[in-house]
């Protein structure tokens, strides 16, 4: 049960931290300036809009992240570090994904 639970905390850091860091470089790098480089072509409304759409999936990902850290903070205190280096390898992939992305 133990090796269980190891494989399934760190998994779920990793898939988790995988998801949250995805969305926030994306929007941080290819999102976000495509919406200003196109706000002069459509009104403020539209692009208000536009906005809101991209960064609903990235505050989603934030509630299920800070929701998921309190769960296991109090029900599974000894699992809590692989959790955290699920997300701090899925942090190293985005960046380096990120650097390969963006060139720098």
């Amino acid at each position: 049960m133990n090796e269980l639970l190891f494989a399934l905390f760190l998994l779920a850091g990793f898939l988790l931290g995988t998801l949250f860091f995805g969305h926030l470089f994306y929007f941080a790098a290819i999102s976000l300036p495509n919406l200003v480089r196109n706000s002069g072509n459509s009104t403020f409304g539209e692009t208000l809009i536009e906005m809101i759409r991209k960064v609903i999936p990235l505050l989603i990902w934030i509630a299920l992240s800070v929701g998921l850290v309190m769960v296991i903070n109090n029900y599974f205190s000894f699992y809590i570090k692989l959790f955290y280096c699920g997300l701090a390898i899925a942090f190293i992939f985005s960046v380096s994904g990120f650097k390969r992305i963006t060139g720098k």
